[in-house]
Formats: structure tokens, C-alpha cells, sequence
């Protein structure tokens, strides 16, 4: 890539793209809201005002706030994925490798194995866990500094270690816990969007702090353009290289960490949505930041109506993060064969 490669940005193949991919994500959506266990009769959720409607709670506090999680917890995970690969200047990158969902992981597993939801409030095991996602976003952030700069393959060994050592807690609070407390900590690490009654608060409070780290990604886009270049050619184009890579990585650590401490730990999008439209739509960050924002919340919402299908089949409910690893697993393995091929 060179710098004329982003130097125009093509205003008709961005409307394009973008109605394209708003267009599928409506579509998504409304199948998302019909689609389940039980299908719902749109008509009926607003016909009178009956308490007992089942169309429309199930509608209002059901499948609404669930669609809702959904398009921010894809959105979220894509554009992190485009920031750290491009951080990284690595396309196999993934939002979870540098260390923060392991952090908000103890911080959930801790929340639930000691009951503190129930002891102290509903919202303890998502405050717990941002808790635990900034905690670790401050330790792997200074351990990975030499000499006042972020060092991008630092960066990725101390997130690979702390997670491991994130692993290592977990499996050990799973084994002195009951064998019922340690599948309601399973089911949340597998990831899920199945949160009874989601409350529109907690949302709230997702959508908050997404949209700050979307807004700072986005704004971040050309810096990320020049990135990719290299931070030689980065900094001859006057960006603060140091600077862009902090605002990069807490922006993401703080979308990430909000993301987690509700939604558990859902693999791969991060890693093949951004990839894929990498491959289809360039390289360039001002459309691909966007795009993957709309490709990753309309494949977040497409897998979770595909668990609520299959509950049908096998009487149960998949965690959504299964899934996206039965579909990214073989996907990550063919881009990294694709990637050494490359290479060679």
C-alpha cells in the first residue's frame, strides 16, 4: 500500500456500500424480531392495552431489547477489530487478544460465583466486570511502554499473557464453587445475548460508551490510514504516532470492556468481519470502520436468530458465542493459511 492508496475516498462507493449494508442489516433485524422460539404476530403488539398481550412483551422485553445488545455488541467488536488490526498492522488481530476480556472476565466470574447480582443489585456483574476490563487496560497499557512508546508486539505478548493468567483465576474459582454456579459461569463466559428482561438502563449504558469509542475510532480513521503505512510514514504525515496508538487502544478497551461485562465472551467477529470487508470493500479505515460497524451488527443479529431457530432442534438455547466460533474457527484457520501463503 502507498499513500495514494487513501488519499481520495470515493463519495459514491460510500453511499453505495453503506445503503447496501444498511439495507441487510434491516432486513436482519426484522427477521430477528420475528424469528425465535415462538414466533410473534407484529400486528398484535400494539392492539390495545392489555398487560397480558404475549405478543408485545415478548416484543418490548424480549426480542426489541435483545435485537438492540445485538447491533452494539457486533458494531463494537467489529470496529475494535479494525482498530487493533490496523494498531497491530495485523489483519488476524482480534479485539480479545490484548488482555481486556480476560479482566472482564474474572470480574464477571467473581460477580457471579459470590452472588454479588443478588446481594448488592442487578447491575453488580456488569459493573464488576468494566471494573475488571479497566484494571487490566491500565496493567497491560504500562507493561507494554519502552521508553515512553507503545510497543505494538509488546503489546500483543503481555495481552496474550494476561489472559492466560485471567484463564488461570477463572478455572480456579469455577472448582471451588457449586457445580450449578459454575455453569451460570460458563454460559456467561461462552457468550450470550439471552438476557431475560435486558433492562433498557443497562443498554443505556452500553450504547453510552459505544458510541464515545465509535466516535473516537471514526475520528481516528485517517490517522489509521497513515498507520498502515507505517509509523515512519506516519509520522511524516504529521500524526502523533504514540498519541494515535493510546487513544486507539483505551478508546477500544473501554468499548470492549462494556461490551463484555454484558454480553460474556463472543469470539471471531472482531477477527472475520473486519477481514472479510478488508477483502471486498479496501483497506481505506474511513469506509472500512463504518462498514464493519454494519457488517458486524447485521452477522451478531443473523447468528443470534439462528439460536433462537435451533432451540427448536435440540430443546435448548446455543450461547451465541458458540456459534460464532463454529463459524470463525474455520475462517481464522483459512486466513491464516491464506496469510502464510502470502507470505512465502
Amino acid at each position: 500500500m502507498t499513500q495514494e492508496t487513501f488519499k481520495h475516498l470515493n463519495i459514491r462507493k460510500m453511499v453505495v456500500t453503506l445503503t447496501i449494508l444498511f439495507l441487510i442489516l434491516l432486513a436482519v433485524a426484522i427477521g430477528s424480531l420475528y424469528f425465535g422460539e415462538t414466533s410473534i404476530r407484529i400486528s398484535e403488539i400494539f392492539m390495545g392495552d392489555d398487560p397480558s398481550n404475549a405478543n408485545r412483551n415478548i416484543f418490548l422485553f424480549y426480542r426489541l431489547p435483545r435485537l438492540l445488545l445485538g447491533i452494539i455488541v457486533g458494531a463494537s467488536l467489529s470496529m475494535v477489530g479494525v482498530g487493533f488490526q490496523a494498531l497491530l498492522r495485523n489483519p488476524l488481530a482480534d479485539p480479545y487478544i490484548l488482555g481486556v476480556s480476560g479482566g472482564a472476565a474474572i470480574g464477571g466470574t467473581v460477580a457471579i460465583a459470590f452472588n454479588l447480582d443478588t446481594a448488592i443489585g442487578n447491575s453488580m456483574v456488569l459493573a464488576i466486570a468494566f471494573a475488571g476490563a479497566l484494571f487490566a487496560t491500565h496493567i497491560v497499557f504500562l507493561l507494554s511502554r519502552r521508553q515512553s512508546r507503545v510497543d505494538p508486539y509488546r503489546l500483543l505478548l503481555v495481552g496474550i499473557v494476561f489472559n492466560l493468567f485471567a484463564t488461570s483465576v477463572i478455572m480456579f474459582i469455577k472448582s471451588i464453587v457449586s457445580a450449578l454456579k459454575a455453569q451460570e459461569i460458563l454460559f456467561w463466559l461462552l457468550g450470550s445475548l439471552a438476557i431475560e428482561r435486558m433492562d433498557y438502563t443497562k443498554l443505556l449504558y452500553l450504547a453510552v460508551f459505544f458510541i464515545m469509542g465509535a466516535i473516537i475510532l471514526i475520528q481516528m480513521s485517517p490517522a489509521l490510514n497513515a498507520l498502515s503505512l507505517g509509523e515512519a510514514e506516519a509520522n511524516n504525515l504529521g500524526y502523533p504516532v504514540e498519541r494515535v496508538k493510546t487513544r486507539i487502544f483505551i478508546a477500544s478497551s473501554l468499548i470492549i470492556g462494556a461490551v463484555v461485562s454484558v454480553s460474556g465472551l463472543i469470539g471471531f467477529v472482531g477477527l472475520i468481519i473486519p477481514h472479510a470487508m478488508r477483502l471486498i470493500i479496501g483497506p481505506d479505515h474511513r469506509l472500512l470502520m463504518v462498514a464493519s460497524a454494519f457488517a458486524g451488527a447485521a452477522f451478531l443479529m443473523f447468528t443470534d436468530t439462528v439460536t433462537r431457530l435451533l432451540f427448536r432442534v435440540f430443546d435448548t438455547e446455543l450461547p451465541v458465542g458458540v456459534l460464532t466460533a463454529f463459524i470463525g474457527g474455520p475462517i481464522f484457520v483459512y486466513l491464516l493459511q491464506r496469510s502464510r501463503k502470502e507470505k512465502l
